[in-house]
């Protein structure tokens, strides 16, 4: 097994999704990142586990956001609206919130493409995701 384990850091200097301490504000008022986690793997393994019997469709980006309610509904009043602070992962950082319009065109333009390419060449649409 796995034994890394990834910190999230927030820069959220307004605390705006994070306590002073640096853990998400939560509907569950948990300070203890570690019963946090636990939380967020027993509520998110419940919501996929619906989600398997019953899909959320994907009609364009904004399904993305749908699909993020619905994981994390249980655990955050943001879940499933644009991020406002910018955030990353084991200091990787993720897309700015100032992108995200711009992502969201191109999910758009994507999923557009993908229903109109045959479909017996779908790999048509993975050789422009490459090219990300």
């Amino acid at each position: 097994m796995n034994d890394i384990i990834y910190k999230y850091h927030y820069k959220d200097k307004d605390h705006i999704y994070t306590l002073p301490n640096g853990i998400l504000k939560n509907k569950l008022g948990i300070t203890n990142q570690d019963k946090l986690d636990n939380a967020e793997i027993y509520y998110v393994t419940l919501r996929i586990a619906e989600l398997r019997n019953n899909p959320i469709q994907i009609k364009n980006s904004s399904s993305l956001l749908d699909i993020h309610q619905h994981l994390f509904q249980d655990l955050y009043d943001w879940a499933g609206k644009l991020r406002r602070v910018e955030t990353g992962k084991d200091g990787i950082q993720f897309s700015l919130s100032s992108e995200f319009r711009e992502r969201f065109l191109y999910i758009n333009s994507l999923l557009k493409d993908y229903r109109i390419i045959d479909s017996h060449n779908k790999n048509q649409l993975s050789h422009k995701l490459a090219k990300i």
